[in-house]
């Protein structure tokens, strides 16, 4: 139900609480679907289970029927299952979560409407007569029955939910459901006192509906365990109410059916017969994932599961590993299949990138629930080296999941070998990347350690060989020794064809490609130099995105921090390039005047041939900055973009000369946005609205701003725009002086990646590695660098 859910619109299911987000799903046929099948399931089990029902009572005691009376009270039964609908979704969908709502209103909403239709339509088809609300027979009876009822489910929802949001939720809750079970109960005590039923007959009927209801309203709406808990407490609670508003005999009896139904005893016991007499049908620890008591047999049938076929074995152990009560049963199998396999390696990477372990392994059903609940690979991980991984959102589901996994602890499989170690590697390196820490040379070199007691497994020597190399490639301090070393590094193990990880290998020979050329361009001029440092920015983005594509988690956050590596090496590397310019402008006596145009703008042929062909591609294109000493041009060449890119393109001409003298950052994208707006062809500025002072300044200006480029996206007709930003160092300036936000850079850059057809040419006294402050790494990480230096001698006879 929760992937039903999900897949009709995942925008919905992760969305905050609130009534619009209700009325919203109104709005989608799936969930209408839904609302509807609820009143008509209810009935249509009310009238196929009742019908048979009524005439074997009728029967029995020798009691005539009415056939209009059964339909009737079967009608009646299918409102109040709507009724209890409406209640959960309204008021859990609008204090807790969506997801939560839709997922306990329909359990609860179904299975309320199925047993009050069928008990409706038996108990009314026989007495046929409708005592509405008459309470005069045994008032306290009804009105111990009601409160009793309504503090089961206000208690109930509140521990399930937990905090001061499950204590309003529960009050609410409660205090409604006792209003409408008492109005319900009005109805049936009557009836059931007219026709002479045996209380003792009513307990059992409760205590079985209610045992059910519980354990699969709390199973889907929190965790099993919570729900297991939570029904089996609130079930014993039931069954003391019920003995305090009839019998003690009728509320023991009502207390222990609703507990055994809560622990799904019935279906327990149906499953227990089913696997005695075909136990090669199906596994159905896997198939009932709210399983509590284990089924002989089902340990050793997972295991003869995965040993015939591995992919299916795999996707049965993930549907049990997501089972807390049963997950010592995946983890004995999965351990014993390991330690007696000629190659655990390649069955353990197997199971790591198998599509099935990727999944949650429990639906979310909150904000809090996407970002914590962990994947099943990763507690599988856990489970192997015998470490309890939590899989829960809240401090009550923890404490019961980790009383489960200590009652169960003695009976995995607690045996310790190298490969145990090695799960406990592929653990910590996954929790690294999850926690997004950076692993340091001493807990790399205690990876290698570990990995070297793999060399007798197949595919071990290939992962400690790959460790030490990834240990080399993160030693050094300095590119261009790094790039020797790794550049003479004997890699033939990559190209093994029966390699365990080809992906992770095929990203360390591009990264030893990428070395050689550093090492061979260390030799020749700086022009040289500056390009291949260029090309090594360009590769290691790519290889970042093949990193993320095609690697699993444990060698993926290894390969990723080589890569950030590198890409800091090379950044400083640039540095030292470009600092072998003049940081500061040389004084100069001539005085050019303004940037020139048209015939007396010569001699940057090339940098314009640049230029022209990194924004000519259709594609995502690149930003640039172009850098030099005063008077060399920079200017000149902004004011000819023009000339070179026609009506393909929009020239916003920001000098910070002019627009830098603002406020604050919301003054500063307002005036960027009005520039842009003035900029646009008249025919555009007619159906499109000029940007407000007050949108900027009474709102956030970052989402001012991207609301206008949003809008200009649907009318701009294929042009791009190219904010030409000169004199950029002044921006600094405002940074420095706490006028403008240093997240406005991070801002830019975010802009320049999501929008391809939003480009910004920089142009400025400094490269970028002699910029003080470090907020301008991410920018300048994204762009392109052109060095603007004097003109040739041939420009210059020809300016003359």
């Amino acid at each position: 139900m929760k992937e039903y859910f999900y897949h009709i619109n995942p925008a919905i299911y992760k969305a905050e609480p609130g009534l619009q987000t209700i009325f919203r799903t109104t709005q989608l046929s799936p969930y209408r679907n839904l609302y509807c099948m609820i009143p008509i399931l209810s009935l249509c089990f009310g009238l196929g289970l009742g019908l048979p029902l009524l005439w074997l009572a009728g029967w029995h005691l020798q009691h005539s029927v009415g056939l209009f009376w059964a339909i009737g009270g079967a009608i009646a039964g299918a409102a109040v299952g709507s009724l209890f609908f409406i209640l959960f979704l309204g008021v859990l969908g609008t204090v807790v979560s969506i997801a939560r709502g839709l997922m306990a209103s329909t359990v609860v909403g179904v299975a309320s409407g199925i047993m009050n239709s069928i008990l409706f339509c038996v108990i009314l088809g026989i007495s046929q007569s409708l005592p509405w609300l008459n309470v005069e027979t045994q008032p306290g009876v009804i009105a111990s029955f009601a409160l009793s009822f309504g503090l089961a489910i206000g208690i109930m929802v509140g521990v399930t939910i937990g905090g001061v949001a499950g204590g309003i939720v529960g009050l609410v809750l409660g205090s409604t459901g006792s209003l409408i079970v008492g109005m319900v109960f009005s109805v049936l005590i009557v009836a059931l006192s007219a026709i002479d039923i045996a209380a003792e007959h009513t307990g059992i009927v409760f205590g079985f509906v209610f045992g059910l209801v519980a354990i699969a309203t709390g199973g889907a709406a929190v965790s099993l365990v919570k729900g297991i808990f939570s029904s089996v407490i609130i079930s014993a609670a039931v069954g003391v109410a019920v003995g305090f508003s009839s019998t003690p005999a009728v509320g023991l009896l009502t207390g222990a059916i609703a507990i055994s139904c809560s622990l799904r005893l019935p279906f327990y016991i149906i499953e227990l017969v089913w696997a005695g007499c075909c136990p090669q049908k199906c596994n159905l620890a896997a198939w009932d994932e709210l399983l509590v008591i284990y089924l002989p047999g089902s340990r050793q049938q997972l295991l003869q599961q995965i040993q015939q076929d591995f992919d299916h074995g795999v996707i049965q152990l993930c549907y049990i590993a997501c089972n807390p009560f049963q997950r010592w049963v995946a983890q004995s199998a999965l351990k014993h299949y390991l330690i007696h396999h000629p190659s655990p390696l390649h069955e353990l990477h197997g199971l790591l990138t198998h599509p099935a372990s990727h999944a949650y392994v429990f639906a979310p059903l909150s904000h809090h629930g996407w970002l914590h609940i962990p994947a099943i690979n990763y507690v599988l991980l856990g489970e192997l080296h015998d470490r309890w991984v939590n899989c829960t959102t809240d401090p009550s589901s923890r404490l019961f999941e980790h009383l489960i996994y200590q009652i169960s602890r003695c009976l995995r499989n607690n045996s310790q070998t190298p490969l145990t170690e090695w799960a406990r590697i592929l653990f910590q390196l996954q929790l690294a990347e999850i926690s997004q820490q950076k692993l340091s040379l001493r807990q790399i070199a205690e990876i290698q350690a570990i990995a070297a007691q793999l060399d007798s497994y197949p595919g071990g020597a290939e992962i400690c060989q790959m460790f030490d190399v990834i240990h080399i490639f993160l030693k050094g301090d300095r590119l261009a020794p790094l790039a020797e070393t790794v550049s003479h590094t004997d890699l033939r193990f990559l190209r093994k064809k029966d390699a365990l990880n080809p992906p992770a290998l095929e990203i360390l020979h591009q990264l030893q490609t990428i070395a050689i050329d550093i090492y061979t361009s260390e030799q020749t001029s700086r022009v040289n130099q500056q390009a291949a440092l260029l090309r090594t920015t360009n590769t290691l983005n790519l290889l970042e995105e093949k990193l993320d594509a095609h690697v699993i988690t444990p060698e993926r956050i290894l390969l990723r921090q080589v890569i950030h590596h590198w890409q800091h090496l090379v950044c400083i590397a640039s540095g030292e390039i470009g600092n072998a310019q003049l940081i500061q402008p040389i004084p100069n006596p001539y005085v050019i005047g303004n940037p020139v145009t048209g015939s007396l703008f010569v001699g940057r042929e090339d940098i314009m041939r640049r230029l022209e062909e990194l924004w000519l591609p259709s594609q995502q294109v690149p930003s640039v900055v172009l850098y030099g000493q005063r008077r060399m041009g920079k200017s000149s060449i902004l004011h000819n973009l023009e000339a070179i890119l026609g009506d393909r393109a929009v020239i916003v001409d920001f000098n910070l000369q002019v627009m830098g003298i603002v406020n604050n950052t919301h003054e500063l994208l307002y005036a960027l946005a009005i520039e842009m707006y003035d900029r646009l062809p008249p025919p555009l500025t007619v159906t499109f609205q000029e940007p407000q002072l007050s949108q900027f300044m009474q709102n956030n200006p970052y989402q001012s701003f991207l609301r206008f480029l949003k809008h200009l996206d649907s009318v701009r007709a294929g042009r791009r725009f190219i904010i030409t930003v000169d004199e950029f160092e002044l921006l600094e300036q405002l940074i420095e002086a706490n006028v403008v936000e240093q997240r406005l850079i991070t801002f830019w850059r975010g802009l320049i990646q999501t929008y391809p057809w939003f480009i910004m040419a920089f142009a400025g006294l400094h490269t970028l590695d002699e910029m003080r402050q470090d907020y301008w790494c991410p920018l300048f990480s994204s762009v392109t660098a052109i060095p603007v230096g004097p003109l040739s001698f041939s420009a210059v006879q020809q300016l003359i």
